[in-house]
């Protein structure tokens, strides 16, 4: 995947929902640190959640959308 910065849209390669990244952070998962990424997105409720997901597996899950 392409260098992650705030603003970059991007898609869920399997669900297709379209996302926004808003930030970055640490994660603490398991006594261990972890870079993540926190994403905005609207979804089946309607509303506008927000979500932190460690960035190995964003990376993983999401592609950039080039709309």
């Amino acid at each position: 995947m392409a260098i992650l910065t705030k603003g970059t849209k991007v898609r869920h390669k399997t669900k297709g929902i379209i996302e926004t990244i808003v930030g970055f952070c640490r994660v603490k998962v398991n006594d261990v640190w972890m870079n993540g990424v926190i994403s905005k997105g609207w979804y089946s409720t309607g509303e506008l959640m927000t979500f932190v997901r460690i960035k190995e597996d964003f990376e993983k899950d999401f592609e950039i959308w080039q709309h």
